[in-house]
């Protein structure tokens, strides 16, 4: 349920910043993959740690309540394969994960088709265990709610350099947050277009929250060496 997993998520992401700042290490750059966006934003003083969890909890409550019925699906090729094999489907390509990985997103049985069309092209496809078709036209009712939520958030420029999902580009420090992050829901996650910026910058990549999916994507996208934290790990 995403009401539950985007608190969650940010809640692990807040608690291994912390941890790397306690041992001393400092980023030079943040990359967000969806809600992880919002979690970039707090590291880059835009918010502090409280309404980093009440945006994030806002965020997935309204997803929850006023997005269509839809689902997501991982097809391993590149995107313009993709947009090939699903060109007439009415899915959107709603995750570019990196070489080998697009995500897209629609309703059920298009998904599913889409799905039946990339393997009978040799191609794995992976539906997500995901509540609803993030970052498609299917959840723009909840971008609407969740805009009119952000407006009493009290959003500080950004100090920090962020490579952001959204543009794709660097946030220029007096970017309007809360339209990029209406913008963002319902916008494909730009994450190898950035992730391909950053690795320019810097030469170690930390997974900041729980799990490991986002340094396995980034150790096939770039050359860069990748680590994750994975806060749900002991």
């Amino acid at each position: 349920a995403t009401e539950v997993a985007q608190p969650r998520i940010v809640t692990g992401s807040l608690a291994g910043l912390r941890a790397l700042s306690m041992l001393g290490l400092e980023a030079g750059v943040a990359v967000g993959h969806s809600v992880g966006e919002i979690s970039a934003l707090h590291w880059a003083g835009a918010m502090d740690g409280a309404a980093l969890l009440r945006i994030a909890t806002v965020r997935g409550r309204e997803m929850g309540r006023h997005s269509a019925c839809g689902t997501m699906a991982s097809l391993g090729a590149a995107p313009e394969v993709v947009a090939r094999i699903t060109a007439t489907l009415p899915v959107v390509i709603s995750g570019y994960n990196g070489p080998g990985q697009t995500v897209v997103a629609g309703p059920v049985d298009a998904v599913e088709a889409a799905g039946r069309l990339a393997v009978a092209d040799g191609i794995v496809a992976t539906r997500l265990a995901v509540s609803h078709a993030f970052h498609s036209p299917l959840v723009a009712p909840a971008a609407e709610s969740f805009g009119a939520a952000l407006a009493a958030e009290p959003l500080a420029p950004v100090y920090g350099r962020i490579i952001s999902t959204v543009t794709g580009a660097a946030l220029d420090p007096e970017t309007d947050l809360a339209a990029l992050l209406c913008r963002q829901i319902t916008d494909p996650v730009l994450f190898s277009q950035a992730l391909a910026l950053a690795a320019k910058e810097v030469d170690l990549f930390v997974e900041v929250g729980p799990g490991r999916v986002l340094s396995r994507l980034a150790a096939a996208a770039v050359d860069t060496p990748a680590v994750a934290l994975d806060t749900d790990d002991e």
